[in-house]
């Protein structure tokens, strides 16, 4: 398919197919990299979509419980000079 270009300020687009779209899965928002001379375009990582199951092993095992961890330094006990 060949798609032309469109002038948009400084920059220029491409229009997508609906289909094409539908097809990936994607809504608003696309990572665009380029790759051997060729733009490729591909949804972006979804970068917290393990994290509810991560969370989950971490509770099984009891591992949950909050660090109170408190690192003395020197500007906690000097008045800081404005």
């Amino acid at each position: 398919m060949l798609s032309s270009l469109q002038k948009i300020g400084g920059s220029q687009a491409i229009i997508l197919p609906k289909q094409f779209l539908r097809q990936i899965g994607a809504q608003d928002m696309l990572e665009i990299r380029l790759v051997e001379n060729k733009i490729v375009l591909s949804l972006p990582d979804k970068v917290r979509e393990s994290w509810a199951d991560a969370a989950k092993v971490v509770a099984a095992e009891n591992d949950d419980a909050l660090l109170a961890i408190y690192v003395e330094n020197q500007f906690d006990e000097q008045e800081w000079v404005w």
